[in-house]
């Protein structure tokens, strides 16, 4: 019955957080997000792009090996675009056929076969999509993400037209009235077990605070394991370090949260980005921290079930921000 009480009472700090528009408040406001509270709104482009994601986030130096800079989107050119599925379809609609594994688009185009594309979920999806506008999303070139400013339906299909720095296509414009072909990386549904591989495409440390437009002056931000007396911050004895500062997300002058815009947070939208793709996981094994701590759940199993594993209610993250006027 303990259990049981404390999973509904997890369930109600989830969905009472939220995952989609941030609110604007003028004065600091407290806030507690879970380990498996992430937001459900950013995605990487491929899974190539797993690579380039950790090794952009924590390069502390601006240097990036080359298969970072030879893979990063062009997003200001012609050939970018960002499509999403829709019910209404309209003048500023198409229909796309999407496919999770797009080849770059050969010399000679696409073959006419791609533009019938199979309704296989997590592989294939045809239907109609419509273009976004640069007000509703934000990118990282190098790092392949894609956020969502506001919530995308669980059954929506989301995907990309994109070129790279190495010259390779994905997709064909719409500047044609014929059917465009798209790269999908948000599938309807995406789950470990229904869609693995659109599953790893779905970030998982990426969390976005209740508040929008963050000002940088009296943000905090901690993470801490909350059991039983009390709260640890110091990971155990003979590892003197905080669990912010295992996660990488630490000044480099003293262990408070490093407020870097574009790089550990998106200010607009709220968003906190830890820099490895599984912190709860491979950054605690990394440092050598008991493994009692691990919470891989999150990223193995759908937020529901990771919900029911012990570390659901000891992980906070928490602190207080307010929002620019």
């Amino acid at each position: 019955m303990k259990n049981f009480k404390v999973y509904l009472s997890l369930l109600v700090l989830l969905f009472a957080g939220g995952c989609g528009e941030s609110v604007i408040t003028s004065t600091p406001e407290n806030y507690t997000l879970l380990a498996p509270e992430y937001s459900d709104n950013s995605f990487l482009v491929d899974t190539l792009y797993k690579s380039s994601f950790e090794a952009y986030y924590k390069s502390v130096n601006g240097i990036y090996p080359t298969f970072v800079i030879d893979n990063r989107i062009l997003s200001n050119v012609f050939e970018f675009e960002i499509w999403v599925q829709t019910e209404q379809p309209d003048s500023n609609s198409r229909i796309a056929s999407g496919y999770i594994q797009l080849p770059p688009k050969p010399a000679g185009g696409y073959p006419d076969s791609l533009k019938q594309a199979a309704d296989v979920p997590g592989i294939s999806f045809m239907g109609y999509f419509r273009k976004l506008s640069q007000a509703e999303y934000y990118i990282s070139e190098y790092a392949g993400m894609i956020c969502f400013k506001n919530d995308l339906p669980v059954t929506y299909h989301a995907g990309i037209i994109y070129s790279t720095e190495n010259q390779k296509h994905y997709g064909n414009n719409s500047y044609s009235h014929d059917t465009i072909i798209i790269k999908l990386f948000k599938f309807a549904n995406q789950s470990p077990n229904y869609t693995p591989l659109a599953w790893q495409l779905k970030l998982k440390n990426i969390y976005r605070l209740p508040f929008g437009n963050i000002a940088p002056a009296g943000f905090s931000l901690n993470v801490v394991y909350k059991n039983d007396p009390g709260e640890i911050i110091i990971v155990r004895p003979g590892i003197p370090r905080t669990f912010l500062n295992i996660f990488q997300l630490t000044h480099p002058a003293d262990d408070n949260f490093n407020f870097v815009p574009g790089k550990t947070i998106i200010p607009e939208t709220g968003d906190i980005i830890f820099p490895s793709l599984r912190p709860f996981y491979d950054d605690l094994k990394n440092a050598g921290v008991d493994s009692n701590y691990y919470f891989s759940e999150i990223y193995n199993l759908r937020k529901l079930e990771a919900l029911t594993f012990p570390n659901a209610g000891h992980y906070l993250i928490r602190g207080y921000a307010k929002s620019l006027p």
